[in-house]
């Protein structure tokens, strides 16, 4: 394996953990501030939490930021998130915390290994 190879691996790798724990850590933040019969909002508020720290990564590291590269990136969060908060009455909290991590970085993961895009329009 090239050592540029090596490197995308880990990056991809780095971003895929970095990306289920800040999502979750997100929507943990809306749960204790009282937040947990709205759904939507934590759900939102784990997405903009993962996304925003994989953004000011790229941004330091003056690259274009992965969220308008690739397009099955937030679309994890929302699916991991969606987990979180539906099996929150019947896990405990660190079983569903480790689940959500786990979802989002294999969807993230896999998505990046079989370049799985959404849909684009063509103008």
């Amino acid at each position: 394996m090239k050592i540029r190879q090596f490197y995308d691996v880990i990056l991809i790798l780095s971003d895929a953990i970095g990306l289920g724990i800040f999502t979750v850590v997100g929507i943990d933040s809306g749960i204790a501030k009282g937040y947990e019969t709205n759904s939507f909002l934590i759900i939102f508020l784990g997405v903009v939490t993962g996304v925003g720290g994989g953004m000011l990564r790229d941004i330091i590291a003056n690259q274009v930021p992965m969220i308008f590269r690739e397009n099955i990136y937030a679309v994890s969060c929302i699916i991991g998130g969606a987990i979180y908060v539906s099996l929150i009455p019947y896990l405990n909290h660190s079983v569903n915390m480790l689940l959500a991590i786990i979802c989002i970085v294999l969807i993230r993961l896999i998505s990046e290994q079989k370049k799985l895009n959404l849909p684009q329009i063509e103008y």
